[in-house]
This record gives C-alpha cells, structure tokens and sequence, in this order.
C-alpha cells in the first residue's frame, strides 16, 4: 500500500513547478551523494544526513514549520521520518526547494540581490545564514558551492 502512496506522489509531485533551477537541484544531488537514494552521511557528527540530498533532522523539521500543511496534503504522510527521506527522493527534493525557497527570498530581503545558484548551494550546505562572511560556516558552505557550482555549469553547457 505504501508504494503506492509514493508511486501516486511521484506522479502528482512531477506536475507541480519548482521556483528553483532544477539543474541546482541535480547538482546539490549529484555533489551530496553522486545521486544515490539510502545514502547516509556525516557519520562523525551527532547528527548525521540523509538520502540523495543529505537531509539533517532540523532541515526537515524547518520546512515542516512552515510547510507541514502542503507537505501532508501531497505526500499522503502526516509526519515524515529520515529514513523516507532517505529512501524516497522525490520527498527530499521537496525538502530541498521548499528550504532554498525560504532562505533564498530572505537573503534577496537582506542583500537586495537575487538568489543565484552559489548562494542556493551555500544556503543548502551552511543554513539560512550559509551565504554570509564572516560566520564560521561559511567557509564550509563556499567551499562546498564552488564543487557544486562547477558540476551545474557542466550540466547546464
């Protein structure tokens, strides 16, 4: 029965447009875990990452806070786990549009500037903050942009 549910969200998910770049989406993938499902990552942090997009439990709990709503209406799921993010890739690039969507309209209200590709990896791998210098994290997050930056121009050529 559960595979139905997500054959039919798949479907239903797949009609539906994205605000961001979907090459941005296939790049975060790709640098994350060369686009392999039931991936586990970080695993010398506390808390580690998961599925093809390398989603942390307070990832998806922010993106539930503000889109719990739209996300049980779609994926027939009242609470999601890591382990169906894992698992279920559609579902963890829901996750990942709906984070870089929010951070990315409010560092446009911050900066003035739009999103651009490296700012949307920055805010995926760093946090709502991710794109900003002068925090520690940033310079884990650029790093991490210039590898993914590089695969989308590839991608996008």
């Amino acid at each position: 029965m559960k595979k139905v549910t997500v054959l039919m969200s798949t479907i239903f998910f797949a009609g539906l447009s994205s605000a961001i770049d979907a090459k941005i989406l296939n790049a975060i993938a790709h640098i994350e875990s060369r686009n392999r499902n039931g991936v586990v990552g970080d695993l010398k942090m506390k808390e580690h990452s998961y599925g093809k997009y390398q989603i942390r439990r307070i990832y998806m709990e922010d993106v539930m806070s503000t889109n719990g709503d739209e996300f049980r209406k779609l994926f027939h799921v009242e609470q999601p786990t890591l382990k169906e993010i894992r698992y279920n890739d559609v579902m963890g690039r829901w996750f990942v549009e709906k984070y870089i969507t929010k951070y990315g309209v409010r560092y446009t209200k911050l900066t003035g500037k739009p999103l651009t590709p490296e700012i949307a990896f920055m805010i995926h791998n760093g946090g709502p903050m991710g794109w900003k210098k002068g925090l520690k994290v940033h310079v884990k997050a650029y790093a991490y942009s210039v590898a993914a930056l590089k695969y989308y121009k590839e991608i996008a050529a």
